[in-house]
């Protein structure tokens, strides 16, 4: 049911201490991954759902999340957390890259 695949988001976004409500949880997913989601909420917990898990369990977010996590050697996490993470890595390494750039 939609409690299930709410349950299912929260888990694999992390970032809901509280559970927070099924709106909430698309709201926040949204936001976060820049999706357009469209109908009631189940028709819109399936849409997030596939986004994350990709169609038929290929692809989606957390597989895209999963190979920036191995190639930046970050600790296992979930979706929301995982992709903090990597952004403040790569805003650490991009200005090392121009200063080592200017000083060839």
């Amino acid at each position: 049911g939609l409690v299930q695949k709410i349950e299912k988001i929260q888990l694999a976004l992390g970032g809901f201490p509280n559970g927070g409500t099924i709106t909430g949880t698309i709201r926040t997913a949204n936001a976060h991954l820049s999706l357009t989601l469209r109908g009631g909420l189940v028709q819109q917990a399936d849409q997030l759902l596939a986004a994350l898990h990709g169609e038929n369990g290929d692809g989606g977010f957390i597989a895209e999340a999963e190979t920036l996590r191995t190639e930046l050697g970050l600790e296992p996490a979930p979706l929301l957390p995982l992709l903090e993470e990597a952004a403040k890595q790569l805003r650490l390494e991009a200005p090392l890259e121009g200063s080592m750039q200017a000083q060839l």
